[in-house]
């Protein structure tokens, strides 16, 4: 990722005025190949620059080929292969270790309606909110789950109402994460608990092994016996993350919301995913460790609750 200019803003998370603008790391990451990526030099938080307009990115979520564009590369959505929905089984199995009182559920960004599903099964009350009516489409046929079609804001929840928010991979889309924050800590009980996903996509370390090395002249000679360059990089539909997080950013974007931060780590859902990548086992199983200690794997959960 290459610096290409100073550039002064406030950041949202720090309130530091020290940003980089970047030119963009992977092609995936943009709208219309205009774009690039502004970086806060304190605390690392990291967002689409210039914003692609919000009716823009409506109009993808609300068209009629979103999940099938998506589906012809074999991307696999949560309950749409049978994989990812038993990670999503076993990550409620962790939440219910952590609050032993099954009460009043709200899912953001649902999806499919897996996660609701098991969580309505295991005697949870769900709710849940989609702005796709693709997916609240699927998520009543497949699962019997009926969401709220837009925004949280706009659903209305009565103020102190759930016992736990869930966000799974939806917080990098929201185009007013704070506002978000602020709605969610609204609409949760005191005590209540506070549940995010996000990828670590510019900052996990196989990333910046797979992108950043591989792309320096003087390293070529050793990652490409490191790497299977036969891998292809899969040509994404645009990309509809609109802020990339650290763990750092995360925490702080939390705490300067009222939230009090209880669990935060860095995690790989599935260890095979990188087969195609690395050339010898030894070498994924160093880096998968590497990711551990340095707090560098593709994916940071967090958990925070409301005082």
């Amino acid at each position: 990722m290459k610096p290409h200019r100073a550039f002064s803003r406030i950041c949202p998370v720090c309130k530091s005025k020290v940003n980089i603008l970047f030119k963009k790391l992977l092609p995936h990451y943009s709208f219309n190949n205009q774009e690039k990526l502004l970086r806060c030099l304190a605390c690392g938080f990291t967002s689409i620059f210039p914003f692609p307009d919000k009716k823009q990115i409506m109009s993808i979520y609300s068209g009629d080929n979103y999940i099938t564009n998506y589906e012809k590369l074999d991307i696999k959505w949560a309950g749409g292969k049978r994989k990812t929905a038993d990670y999503l089984e076993k990550k409620l199995t962790e939440i219910e270790a952590l609050i032993s009182n099954k009460g009043k559920l709200l899912d953001i960004g649902d999806g499919s309606g897996a996660f609701l599903a098991f969580a309505q099964t295991s005697g949870w009350q769900v709710k849940g909110v989609e702005v796709s009516p693709e997916w609240i489409k699927y998520a009543k046929k497949n699962f019997g789950i009926k969401l709220f079609q837009g925004e949280l804001k706009q659903a209305s929840f009565p103020s102190n109402s759930f016992d736990l928010v869930h966000l799974n991979h939806v917080f990098e889309h929201v185009y007013h994460p704070i506002e978000l924050l602020i709605e969610i800590k609204r609409i949760l009980k005191p005590g209540g608990y506070l549940i995010i996903e996000v990828p670590q996509e510019i900052y996990s370390l196989s990333e910046l092994i797979q992108f950043n090395l591989s792309n320096k002249i003087l390293l070529r000679p050793l990652t490409n016996k490191l790497l299977l360059q036969k891998r292809a990089i899969p040509q994404l539909p645009p990309s509809l993350h609109l802020f990339f997080f650290t763990v750092k950013s995360l925490k702080k974007l939390m705490e300067n919301s009222g939230f009090q931060v209880k669990t935060l780590k860095t995690i790989r859902r599935n260890k095979q995913t990188d087969k195609t990548i690395y050339a010898w086992e030894r070498i994924a199983r160093l880096v998968y460790a590497l990711e551990k200690k340095l707090h560098l794997g593709p994916n940071i959960t967090l958990t925070a609750l409301k005082p």
